[in-house]
């Protein structure tokens, strides 16, 4: 779903202004399935339109809700691994 599709969000969002463009450096989205705060399919959305527009974006869904950071760690570590290998 759109982020715009979104009422809650949409009222936010002038105080979350992140552009959709193609950013120099890659990015891990951690997104939990149940978050009631920062819905899932809005994360995985705009996931997508960055990668569109060339952006390097790892988007990992986690059972969890707006807890996600400690259901992550391990992706993370893996990730930041592979970011300073060579």
């Amino acid at each position: 779903m759109p982020p715009h599709e979104v009422p809650e969000l949409t009222a936010a969002m002038p105080d979350m202004d992140v552009p959709v463009k193609r950013y120099d450096r890659p990015i891990f989205i951690a997104q939990g399935a149940k978050d009631e705060i920062v819905q899932a399919e809005v994360t995985a959305g705009f996931a997508e339109q960055i990668k569109a527009a060339g952006s390097d974006v790892v988007y990992k869904e986690y059972p969890a809700g707006h807890d996600v950071p400690g259901h992550s760690w391990g992706d993370v570590k893996v990730w930041l691994k592979q970011r300073f290998a060579g």
